[in-house]
Formats: structure tokens, sequence, C-alpha cells
């Protein structure tokens, strides 16, 4: 899978900036084409990938872009990217509270017995999915319930183990709105 197009808008010129920093540190004319594409596959190839095609659009290209950005010197997309996945698990845990009609409170009762911190700006993005995970469960299990009471008003008939039926799960890599 290939980036989005509103990815390679931020991706392209960040690799261009890291390209021109590599040429200033290196004394090297940066409007030779081979010198560049060998320095860019060698790029790609220290994150793992022989083109971006390989790289899907979540977790590989922040990493990629981490890359990029710390080769460009510039700061504030190396902080972006060093952030990125804590930030789109935050986000995942908001929508769940929102859904679910928890409290931080909640939340944060979920991380301390997990053994994790209160505060979840300081989580790393391993507990953050983790938590997000045990909000998703709560979810299902408390939003399905009244369904089926609902159904059950109308005449329907129940499920055959007597359980509420099953709801999917998220998709745990599906692209975000930011």
């Amino acid at each position: 899978m290939s980036f989005s197009p509103g990815q390679q808008g931020k991706y392209r010129p960040l690799v261009a900036r890291a390209w021109q920093a590599h040429c200033l540190r290196t004394n090297q004319n940066p409007d030779v084409d081979s010198a560049h594409e060998t320095w860019y596959r060698l790029q790609l190839n220290e994150c793992g990938f022989r083109t971006t095609i390989q790289a899907n659009q979540i977790e590989d290209y922040d990493t990629i872009m981490l890359h990029f950005a710390t080769l460009a010197g510039d700061l504030q997309a190396v902080e972006y990217f060093s952030n990125a996945s804590e930030r789109r698990h935050r986000y995942l845990i908001n929508r769940e509270i929102e859904i679910g009609h928890v409290t931080e409170a909640y939340v944060q009762g979920i991380a301390r017995n997990m053994g994790f911190r209160d505060n979840l700006d300081e989580c790393p993005a391993d507990h953050l999915h983790r938590i997000w995970i045990a909000l998703v469960r709560h979810n299902k299990r408390h939003v399905a319930a009244p369904c089926v009471a609902l159904g059950a008003k109308q005449g329907s008939r129940p499920a055959p183990s007597g359980r509420p039926p099953r709801s999917r799960s998220p998709r745990v890599n599906a692209p975000l709105p930011f």
C-alpha cells in the first residue's frame, strides 16, 4: 500500500529537505539525480523498506517520516512523529470514552488496575493500546445489552445462546482522520 495523497504532500517535501541537508553536510551537488536516488534508497533501506509501497499508512509512515525529519534536522517534525503512536491511541481512547459514556476517572482506574500511570499523557503507546482495548471491550459489553432488551420488546427472538449478539471489533490499523 502506498501513502495517501495527503501523506505524500508531507513526505516528499520532507525528503527534499533531508536531501538538501545531506548535501550541505557532505558538500555534494544536490542536482545529481543518480546520487539522490542512491541516497534515497539507502535511507529507505535503513528504515527496513525497499520502497514506500511496502510501508503501511500508519506506523510505517510515522517511522519513515521520523527518520527523514531527523536527517533534515526538523525538530518540530521529529517531536510530532516521535509521539504519533501515543497521540493516536489517546484519540482512540477519547473516542471510546464518548461512545461508552465513561468518565476520565474510570479510564484512570483501568490504568491503575493494569499497573500503569494514572496520567495517560505519560503512558507509552503499548500501555495506551491495552487501555484502549479494555475500553472497547467495556463498551461492547455495556452497549450490546440494551440492544438485546430493545429487540426483545419489539418481538424479535433472542440470540440462540441467550447471550447478546457479538459486535465487531474496531479495526486496529484503520486510518484515522488526522
